[in-house]
């Protein structure tokens, strides 16, 4: 258990309207300048996507393209490299992507061209149609009749605004700077995840066996990440049951065994261990990859829960009202390097009220 009293701020933030001019920036996977990763034996990433941003000065819309399509917004960050600060107002997630199923809705209302060919002459006819319905399939208006199937191939004339190649996240800030900046994007994703599998080799008419173990990492997070660092949590961070976790299968397998002298490194961290890629590696979308290292065996011993407490009074600078919700924890590595270790949900907590969350489970003790 750990009691904490060190100073603790909490602000309720209230976002009114702009009454002037938004600016727009666009940033892509061009501006990016380094991407690392902390994965997690939990099918979840931390991602640290650091990136030279042009601004503007006042109200700066950011639309960062080419980030995870299973990223929780809920968790995103972002930090300013020269000054360590930023002024957000308002983060959202816009993942209404372009696919034949969203382009049929888009248009139900509307008009579209059905395209019909002629099986033996291959002529081709045309008629006007509308989308009644594109729900559990699709309903059409030709003429004077209905039409339950598409008799032919539909045509549109344009793709609608709202629907996009690949999701965005979009970013409101306050800038007090036209020059380009280092932005540092953090965020929590599903979708990636690690675990340990290990080759035992035993040695006939000997009492020895030779141990291998391999970090086998998936993505399957919808995004390509390119030249990352890579890290590995071993340990159980604690996630609250709120959040819908989706799944996704892969779909195809890469191979990387490193040589026995570009092992992985490993540290105690938090309770947890770290062990980070000794070198930069590209993880694309639907891939598993496997790290080949000497790594300990785990124990199948209960663990032991870590819990972080602490008391809402004005002596820790709180003694306020703490409305309920998810607090998540946070902690710098020894490489300077931000660290998710865990989230609990907290309840309402009246003036001089204490507040025990569980934070995730011991690594070491049991």
């Amino acid at each position: 258990m750990r009691p904490f009293r060190h100073s603790l701020l909490f602000s309720l933030i209230f976002v009114t309207p702009l009454a002037f001019a938004v600016t727009t920036v666009q940033t892509g996977k061009n501006d990016q300048k380094q991407v690392s990763l902390t994965i997690y034996e939990r099918d979840m990433a931390l991602v640290r996507d650091i990136r030279q941003v042009p601004m503007h000065n006042g109200a700066v819309k950011i639309r960062f393209a080419d980030v995870s399509e299973r990223i929780q917004p809920e968790t995103v960050m972002l930090k300013d490299m020269s000054s360590g600060r930023i002024s957000v107002a308002q983060i959202y997630f816009d993942n209404n992507l372009l696919s034949p199923q969203t382009l049929l809705e888009s248009y139900v209302g509307k008009k579209v061209t059905v395209v019909e060919t002629n099986p033996t002459t291959g002529a081709e006819t045309e008629e006007q149609a509308e989308v009644l319905s594109a729900q559990g399939g699709i309903v059409l208006k030709i003429g004077n009749r209905i039409e339950t199937s598409v008799p032919g191939r539909i045509v549109y004339d344009h793709v609608p605004n709202g629907l996009l190649a690949k999701p965005v996240l979009t970013v409101e800030i306050n800038s007090n700077t036209s020059q380009s900046q280092q932005l540092e994007l953090v965020y929590l994703t599903n979708g990636i995840g690690w675990n340990a599998n290990y080759v035992a080799q035993l040695i006939d008419k000997e009492n020895r066996m030779n141990l291998s173990g391999w970090a086998a990492i998936s993505n399957n997070s919808g995004s390509e990440f390119k030249n990352a660092r890579v890290q590995l949590i071993a340990g159980n961070p604690n996630i609250t049951s709120g959040r819908p976790i989706l799944m996704a299968a892969a779909r195809s397998a890469k191979f990387d065994a490193m040589p026995a002298n570009n092992e992985i490194s490993q540290e105690s961290f938090a309770d947890y261990h770290l062990y980070t890629l000794p070198q930069k590696v590209t993880l694309a979308n639907g891939g598993n990859y496997y790290y080949r290292s000497r790594m300990p065996n785990v124990s199948d011993n209960l663990p032991v829960n870590i819990t972080v407490t602490f008391r809402n009074t004005t002596g820790d600078r709180l003694g306020m009202p703490l409305p309920g919700g998810t607090v998540r924890f946070y902690q710098t590595d020894n490489r300077g390097n931000q660290q998710f270790l865990g989230e609990s949900q907290m309840s309402h907590t009246p003036v001089n009220g204490a507040v025990s969350l569980k934070m995730g489970e011991s690594f070491d003790v049991t």
